[in-house]
């Protein structure tokens, strides 16, 4: 039975710009991206996906709309002058409360996979007014997303089988991320 919108919970459709977005089909082998503060396990046999599976994910490859897939987003902060982790809480409107976007994360699909496809809305960047501006060393405005060019997967279902072992590098280790994009 096909995912229906108007059955998602009201938190869902409200990350969505305008609480909208377009029931696609996401084919086998596509990469995903994410970064989250879930830590990985240095045994590189332990696939480390835990149930519930977060179903908020990005493209890594250009997909739709998304002309640039993450290389492109990691090459704009880095042409802003921008820490990726930073970058990125702003542009997928990631609040503080929700993630501290710690690592980097990439997966494959293993099968063909529904999800929901569309632009993040605004979020406010705290609900603690001590961290209305500054974080960690950073400066973020009071509301983050709305980007025009930045869109969002929400793959509701999504079971550790699913997806392939997930590679993990530092939120912070532009080294690795350059090498891992081929930068």
């Amino acid at each position: 039975m096909p995912l229906e919108w108007n059955q998602q919970k009201d938190e869902v459709r409200k990350a969505f710009l305008d609480q909208k977005a377009e029931l696609v089909t996401l084919p086998k082998g596509m990469k995903l991206w994410k970064l989250t503060a879930y830590k990985p396990s240095k045994n590189p046999n332990i696939h480390r996906f835990t149930t519930p599976i977060t179903p908020w994910w990005s493209n890594c490859d250009p997909f739709k709309d998304d002309k640039r897939g993450v290389k492109g987003v990691f090459k704009d902060a880095e042409a802003a002058s921008k820490l990726f982790l930073a970058y990125v809480r702003d542009r997928s409107a990631v609040t503080l409360e929700w993630n501290r976007l710690t690592y980097y994360m990439e997966t494959s699909l293993v099968n063909p996979k529904e999800a929901f496809w569309g632009k993040y809305a605004p979020q406010p960047v705290s609900k603690n007014e001590k961290y209305q501006t500054l974080y960690d060393g950073v400066y973020y405005p009071e509301f983050l997303g709305g980007w025009p060019d930045a869109f969002q997967l929400y793959i509701p279902n999504l079971q550790t089988a699913d997806m392939t072992p997930p590679e993990w590098f530092s939120s912070t280790d532009n080294k690795a991320l350059k090498a891992h994009f081929g930068i």
